[in-house]
């Protein structure tokens, strides 16, 4: 006790403390480290055989799917063998892991197989010793091959049976790849040895400076836990069989190994006591008091920044040691608020602008969450929607895909990995056919992305193709008219050329008559390739034709005039009214002729005999107007649309469409009225069969 009251408080705290590491220490190594080591061996050797008897479940159940193909493939020989060809190859595709099929026979040259073009042609010899019967399957062994070569690992699993008395095997050759990285891969350490062996000896083995081959194995030795001594080191080996056949798995951990975590953990925390108790005599009895509480305070308002509340101030401490600490750390509060605050309403704007080039693009969008449930519709799509099914409401991203209104043309997917997200692009072609309209296509962009195959949602883009499949069909048809139309004078050419060849008595009236035709022919190939040329030229804007003062009201005469022979034959009368004093109109005078005499001739084409033809021509709000109208066969609404298009022909009625034409005249028309910057409309009515009516603007009169 004397000793004690000289000794001053701070000396006590040393001399309690110290005692108190001390014994700790002791008690550490002397009383709990046997116990705790003992407990730790157990439990890693737990874990081990836990690990062993995981890999040995994954490695059973690849032996089985293995022999249960076998057993498929020999069951759908004996009860169909037509389909077996097509099973064997999709067996192949569906099990990539699968080398290769065999059904052979002993007493048969031929046999069928179905090999993975993955892996080389392979040769399997293999031992009467090196077979191991199955467990599962009394008439189906198992085989471990490893071919040095190609450097694999094969399961073989041969099933026999008999089919009409014939004696069968079928054979399948399976990589051994994943049971070779799931023992290569067991968290064990560095130096453990796995392995597989059988009653002829190991089949594999892992890298480790243990050999298995070093242990006696016998059947009355598989499943039990022994300490091996192998180069002077001791090694806790672990056996155990498999439920599927008679292999056996081998596993072996140094004992030093499965210590060293009690040694490691033994000795650091030694250190750490030691050291922890020097700095706390050292530093922590002169500061504790004077720190305690601002560092407590500078905490509470760092917790706060550390759940990204920015808007409580740092609280300076009273020590000018931490003055300065708690000015710094405020200073990044502010910064940091103002940066949230920057970021959040960037966040928002970028929100918000995107769901607005959304909601107007010209595609249709919609997002999906997780639950494919739609949380973004723009307006184009909504309409769609709507018009698509009236009478139910489409909220997830499978009502619509799977609609039964939508068919999938074609499909093409494709996955991309971007750090710990995978996004899968599925690609599609629609046609969606709704009552009372036309069929529509679609591309459509199906984006979902995935996070440890946890669905974060998707978008879909719907882009039209509705268009470009109509222009290509437009194309198609243009194409097919052009060649019908080129093909008869030429065929007309070709026959006459021909029939000149051929007979060398023919007479001269014959002779000047096949010319007189092949001429006559080349004159309308030549009429029709210039037609569709002119047309071509105006529409490309590049030709220049020169525009002079021209009365219309003459040139429309003389056409008239020159009609008078088709008129008179299928009794047809022109009705011709003008306005008084109308001047001269500044045009290309052979394009308007060609204008004029393609609607004037048309007038008398499409119709019945016995009718009357209106035309007239005016002046009205600053244009000059010629207007003509039929009476004659009319077009249909559909073909009105068309009617402008080159090579169109009506067909919707059968008197017109028995008339010849190449479906270039009113085309051409067209881009002579377009060239004078002027217009033509179409009305047809039962009542007034047809009437175009071609406007010019006043700008061009002279």
């Amino acid at each position: 006790m004397k000793l004690l009251s000289v000794i001053s408080l701070q000396n006590r705290i040393f001399l309690f403390v110290g005692t108190l590491v001390l014994a700790v220490i002791l008690m550490l190594w002397v009383v709990v480290r046997p116990k705790y080591e003992a407990s730790v061996i157990n439990e890693r050797l737990t874990i081990v055989e836990q690990l062993q008897n995981y890999s040995m479940t994954g490695i059973d159940q690849k032996f089985g799917e293995w022999t249960n193909v076998a057993r498929y493939v020999a069951w759908q020989a004996s009860s169909h063998p037509s389909g077996l060809d097509l099973l064997l190859r999709q067996f192949m595709i569906l099990n990539p892991e699968l080398v290769e099929i065999r059904l052979s026979s002993p007493s048969m040259k031929d046999e069928l197989s179905s090999r993975n073009t993955d892996y080389q042609p392979i040769t399997l010899n293999i031992r009467d010793a090196d077979w191991l019967p199955s467990k599962s399957d009394t008439s189906a062994r198992i085989a471990w091959v490893y071919i040095s070569d190609q450097g694999l690992n094969l399961v073989v699993v041969r099933k026999q049976f008999r089919l009409q008395n014939i004696q069968l095997a079928v054979t399948v050759v399976a990589d051994a790849k994943a049971i070779v990285q799931s023992l290569e891969n067991l968290p064990l350490g560095d130096d453990y040895s796995a392995s597989i062996a059988g009653p002829s000896g190991v089949v594999f083995a892992n890298r480790s400076s243990f050999v298995p081959e070093h242990i006696s194995q016998s059947p009355d030795e598989i499943s039990q836990l022994r300490t091996v001594s192998f180069q002077g080191n001791t090694w806790r080996v672990i056996t155990a069989g498999f439920h599927s056949s008679d292999f056996w798995m081998i596993v072996a951990i140094p004992e030093a190994l499965v210590i060293k975590p009690v040694h490691d953990l033994f000795l650091y925390s030694t250190a750490a006591i030691v050291a922890i108790t020097f700095l706390v005599l050292v530093f922590g009895w002169f500061v504790s008091r004077q720190i305690s509480k601002p560092v407590s305070l500078m905490v509470e308002d760092v917790e706060k920044m550390s759940a990204l509340d920015f808007t409580h101030p740092i609280r300076a401490p009273q020590l000018p040691e931490l003055r300065q600490m708690g000015k710094t750390i405020e200073t990044m509060r502010q910064a940091l608020e103002r940066y949230h605050r920057i970021n959040v309403e960037k966040i928002i704007f970028e929100e918000w602008k995107n769901r607005f080039l959304m909601s107007y693009s010209e595609d249709m969008i919609a997002i999906a969450d997780s639950s494919d449930r739609f949380t973004f519709i723009n307006d184009r799509l909504l309409i769609f929607l709507r018009q698509l099914d009236a009478a139910e409401s489409i909220t997830h991203k499978s009502q619509l895909v799977n609609h039964p209104h939508i068919t999938k043309i074609k499909e093409s997917l494709r996955s991309e990995k971007s750090g710990s997200l995978v996004v899968r692009l599925v690609q599609s072609e629609l046609k969606i056919a709704v009552e009372t309209r036309a069929p529509l296509f679609f591309r459509l962009h199906d984006v979902a992305i995935h996070k440890d195959n946890e669905d974060l949602g998707s978008m879909l883009i719907f882009h039209d193709l509705t268009n470009e499949r109509e222009i290509d069909q437009m194309k198609t048809d243009m194409i097919n008219v052009v060649v019908h139309e080129l093909r008869n004078p030429l065929n007309s050419i070709m026959g006459f050329a021909s029939l000149m060849l051929e007979d060398e008595q023919q007479k001269p009236e014959e002779r000047t008559e096949f010319l007189k035709i092949i001429l006559n022919s080349s004159q309308n190939l030549n009429m029709l390739i210039n037609r569709f040329l002119d047309i071509q030229r105006l529409e490309s804007g590049k030709v220049n034709f020169a525009k002079e003062p021209t009365d219309l009201s003459l040139m429309i005469r003389s056409l008239i005039e020159f009609q008078k022979p088709q008129l008179m034959k299928k009794s047809v009368s022109i009705n011709f009214v003008e306005d008084d004093a109308l001047p001269a109109v500044a045009v290309a005078p052979e394009l308007m002729h060609e204008a004029f005499l393609n609607l004037i001739s048309n007038a008398v084409k499409y119709g019945d005999s016995n009718r009357s033809i209106d035309i007239a021509l005016t002046g009205s709000g600053g244009n000059v107007i010629f207007s003509i109208t039929d009476h004659g066969y009319g077009i249909s609404p559909e073909d009105q649309t068309k009617l402008f298009t080159k090579f169109f022909r009506v067909t919707s009625n059968r008197k017109a469409a028995e008339q010849g034409g190449t479906g270039l005249g009113l085309a051409h028309v067209k881009e002579i009225v377009a060239y004078h910057n002027g217009s033509i409309r179409l009305e047809s009515t039962p009542e007034i069969g047809c009437r175009f009516t071609v406007t010019i603007p006043q700008g061009s009169v002279a």
